[in-house]
Order: structure tokens, then C-alpha cells, then sequence
């Protein structure tokens, strides 16, 4: 009796050991977005902005949570560091807290795991046509081990930046901080460039065509590595041509003639050829322009959780004009899939 009790025992704590080891996983881990923001904007023209960006951590402070869905102002509560930042005094941040768990579902780690295997050219599950693959069940739990409690515990501090006014000198942005949130972070490349661009020319564009929306998206293979210009609207005048262009180097516009490099990021996927001829006036204008993301080194993107697309319009009227419309689209990763760093690079380190 007393031998079987003692093995039972010895059974009981290996269970115990073995459990409270899985369920540890990875912890005490600050995940900052990876910022590509190469912004052109009109020199000498009034602009607006916003971006988003975020933190995950599992470490912050309880007195947080009053300091969430707050608004500060650049040059007040906000410090930048950096190269002629004093332009964006006045630029306003409203930050939330959320649940990191909030954000993740039941398919969470399946594209999880296929995202890393994109994002780091693991070729785990890409097969000889270039599909991926599910990942085998195993996989799955061993990534759940390792993060399950980290998603349980952890937060994500969103951060939204909203500027109105002009910029006449180019800004690079080093680096943020908040004293009331305890947060400081460094900027990959953060930086804001005025060039002679026809960015006045939009209103007047504006009576001529009625525009009713843009779009875009950054994402690995569950969505796409595509962006995408979304140009939808209604004709005033007649307008015999539309055309975009890529103003900065984190993108570049893409079509028939795009090469092998943008066809095999982007799926095969092209955008239709411009349409010629006349828009006659009440016509309905309906055209997707497709652009992908690089980094300054035109190398595609893959690590970075957030980059912007400043594209420009043009628009060559019947009568001669030719009209512009400047913008830029901004396209971030969900915050859940920057822990595909995280996991990366905790196997990198534990092989």
C-alpha cells in the first residue's frame, strides 16, 4: 500500500512539473510595431495625417489602466527627438488599453504559424506551387504553449497620431516619449518629406469627380502583401484618363508589365490596364491601381508592422487640364501578429 502510494505520488508531481512548465511558455517580453513611415507630402500646402501604431507588453504598470483613452499633444505631454520636429507641435495622440486576448481567435495560431513561416522565409509549409500549407497540429501547440499565457496576461497600448498643418522642411522622428505612461520608443525610420507637388490642385479636382473611397491593406499570406487604391466615384466633367504614382519609396505602383519580383509578392495579382477614352460626364468611375511595399533598400517587406503608401492621382480632363490628387494610405499588421517576432525569435535563441 505504502509502495503503490509512494508511486502515485512520484506520477502526481511529474504531472505537476510537467504542466506548470507548459503553462509558463514565454513572459515578461515588450513588442514595439516596427514603423516604415516615408511620408511625401505638398510643400507649402495645408495637409493631415494620422497614423497608428501600438505596444504589447505583459509588464505594464496597474495605475495604466487610468491612464488609458487619454488625448496628449505633441509639444506638451508628448517629447519627440529629432531633426525639425518643432512642425509637429500641436500634432495630437489619443491612446487606448485593450486585451491582447481580445484580438485572437480560434484560428489564431494556424495563421499565426503560417504568418512567421512568410515573414521569415521559413518555407516550412510553402509547397512547390507556392500555397502554404496547414500546419501540422503539433506545431500548433507548441506555439500555443508558448504563448497561451503570455496572450493571457499581456495588453496592447494603442497609439493614434493625428497632425493637421503644413510641412516645409523635412522632419525625421527619432524617438517619443510620454512621461505619464512610462513610454519611450525608438523609430525605425519615421520621417516626413515636403516636395513641390500639385496638392492644390485637389479641390478643384473635387467638383469634377466625386470620389466615395481609397483603401489598402499590409498583411502576410491570410490577406496580402498588396495594397491596394481603390478609386470609385462619379464623373462631373469628361475625364480622359486616370493614373497613379508611387511618390515614395515604400511603394510602388504595379500593373501588367510588373515584374517577376511583384508577381510573386503579390500572388499574381495585377491591376487591369487604365481605361482609355472619354469618362463621360455622369459616368461612373470604378479602378484599382495595386502597389506593393519595399523597404528603403527596395527588398520586400516583411518585418515591419506598419509602412504608408503616398500615391499621387492624376487626371487628364477633355478640355486639357490636368488635376492631381495627393494621398497616402497607411496599412498596418493587427497587433496579435506582432508576436510572430516574439516566437520567432524565442526559437531562434532555445534551438
Amino acid at each position: 500500500m505504502y509502495q503503490r502510494s509512494a508511486i502515485m505520488m512520484i506520477v502526481l508531481s511529474l504531472l505537476i512539473g510537467t504542466c506548470s512548465c507548459g503553462s509558463v511558455g514565454i513572459t515578461g517580453e515588450t513588442i514595439d510595431a516596427r514603423l516604415l513611415v516615408d511620408l511625401t507630402v505638398p510643400d507649402h500646402s495645408d495637409i493631415s495625417f494620422q497614423l497608428q501604431w501600438y505596444r504589447i507588453s505583459d509588464q505594464f504598470p496597474t495605475s495604466l489602466k487610468d491612464a488609458s483613452d487619454m488625448m496628449y499633444m505633441v509639444g506638451q505631454e508628448v517629447t519627440l527627438e529629432g531633426e525639425n520636429i518643432d512642425q509637429l507641435s500641436g500634432a495630437l495622440l489619443s491612446v487606448r488599453l485593450i486585451d491582447l486576448a481580445d484580438l485572437t481567435g480560434k484560428d489564431y495560431f494556424r495563421t499565426l504559424l503560417i504568418e512567421e513561416d512568410y515573414v521569415y522565409k521559413n518555407g516550412r509549409y510553402l509547397n512547390a506551387e507556392g500555397i502554404y500549407r496547414e500546419p501540422r497540429s503539433a506545431d500548433i501547440m507548441g506555439a500555443r504553449r508558448l504563448l497561451d499565457n503570455y496572450i493571457a496576461k499581456a495588453k496592447v497600448l494603442l497609439f493614434s497620431m493625428s497632425y493637421e498643418g503644413s510641412v516645409t522642411k523635412a522632419v525625421r522622428v527619432w524617438s517619443m516619449e510620454i512621461e505619464e505612461l512610462a513610454y519611450r520608443c525608438d523609430f525605425e525610420l519615421f520621417q516626413i518629406k515636403p516636395e513641390a507637388l500639385p496638392g492644390n490642385d485637389t479641390q478643384e479636382l473635387f467638383a469634377d469627380f466625386q470620389p466615395s473611397s481609397y483603401g489598402g491593406v499590409l498583411a502576410g499570406p491570410s490577406l496580402a502583401n498588396c495594397g491596394y487604391l481603390f478609386v470609385q466615384g462619379k464623373a462631373e466633367k469628361a475625364i480622359s484618363d486616370i493614373s497613379c504614382r508611387a511618390l515614395n519609396k515604400g511603394c510602388r505602383i504595379i500593373g501588367p508589365d510588373a515584374d517577376e519580383m511583384d508577381r510573386s509578392i503579390c500572388g499574381g495579382r495585377t491591376s487591369p490596364p487604365p481605361k482609355t477614352g472619354d469618362f463621360s460626364a455622369g459616368e461612373s468611375v470604378d479602378l484599382v491601381f495595386d502597389y506593393i511595399f519595399a523597404d528603403p533598400e527596395d527588398k520586400p517587406l516583411r518585418t515591419y508592422d506598419l509602412a504608408v503608401a503616398c500615391l499621387l492621382t492624376s487626371f487628364d480632363m477633355s478640355d486639357g487640364r490636368v488635376l492631381h490628387s495627393y494621398h497616402y494610405q497607411p496599412s498596418m499588421r493587427s497587433p496579435e501578429f506582432a508576436l510572430v517576432h516574439l516566437l520567432h525569435a524565442y526559437r531562434s535563441t532555445h534551438r
